[in-house]
């Protein structure tokens, strides 16, 4: 007989006492409110057929097929692969290479294989020559000698982010901007500044890309007749006042002009 072991009921959240095995409700009055409760829907890990399944039932990490019939297939499908150290291809079980298994068709690959010396490798962004071991070496984190290259590599540039969301034409014509809008029409871009995110107009970035900081008290204005205003052209952009702005705005009447 099974020892008495602790377990946290699933609905009420009270300690109980039991000698199942995987309990999940302390008293039947539990149970029947945990089938009160309404289904999710749920999609099949095999065939991918979407079902219904009780939330108690997904919350102990059950319900992942659709069916019996489903979960016996998962259980006898095999993958192949192929033995790091002799080459020999061999099926094992999909789990096992979510796991981090499956390198070897036999325990004593798997010991040769733990017992050959380390492989030197080349960081793919700092270039710097880095030693790893044989059994580790179908891992992605062994392209890396650390995890501050494999931060940095993985993070893209401002600029090579900013660029190719301008569609650039012509030195003197309007580059619009594909990205994304804020609610007065203007484009935004998220840059990191001091440690902190914060969201910047990019017709401004585009015009310190070039000239550098903005001066404190100016703001970036358009010299062209862009009615949405997400034009992001250096050329087209001049660091000037707010009243500055409203000047242009009415010598080009722009705020008759409607936008289509």
């Amino acid at each position: 007989m099974h020892k008495l072991r602790h377990f946290v009921c699933t609905i009420c959240g009270q300690a109980f006492e039991s000698r199942q095995a995987t309990p999940q409700f302390c008293s039947v009055s539990c149970r029947v409110q945990a089938r009160r409760i309404p289904r999710v829907t749920r999609i099949c890990l095999y065939c991918g057929t979407p079902f219904e399944a009780h939330q108690c039932h997904v919350q102990a990490g059950r319900m992942k097929y659709c069916s019996v019939a489903c979960t016996h297939a998962a259980q006898q499908a095999r993958v192949e692969c192929r033995c790091l150290i002799c080459g020999t291809r061999f099926l094992v079980k999909p789990n096992t290479i979510r796991k981090g298994y499956g390198k070897y068709c036999s325990k004593p690959c798997q010991y040769q294989g733990m017992q050959a010396p380390a492989i030197e490798r080349c960081c793919l962004h700092c270039g710097q020559a880095f030693t790893v071991l044989f059994s580790r070496l179908t891992r992605h984190h062994t392209r890396y000698c650390s995890l501050n290259c494999a931060t940095q590599a993985r993070t893209r540039p401002e600029e090579a982010r900013f660029w190719e969301k301008v569609d650039m034409r012509g030195p003197e014509e309007c580059w619009p901007w594909k990205g994304t809008l804020n609610n007065k029409g203007y484009g935004s871009f998220y840059v990191k500044r001091d440690g902190k995110k914060k969201i910047m107009s990019a017709h401004v970035y585009a015009w310190e890309s070039l000239n550098g900081s903005l001066p404190e008290g100016l703001q970036g204005n358009h010299t062209c007749d862009c009615i949405h205003g997400y034009c992001v052209n250096p050329r087209h952009v001049y660091a000037g006042t707010q009243q500055q702005n409203m000047q242009d705005t009415i010598k080009r009447n722009r705020r008759k002009r409607k936008v289509e």
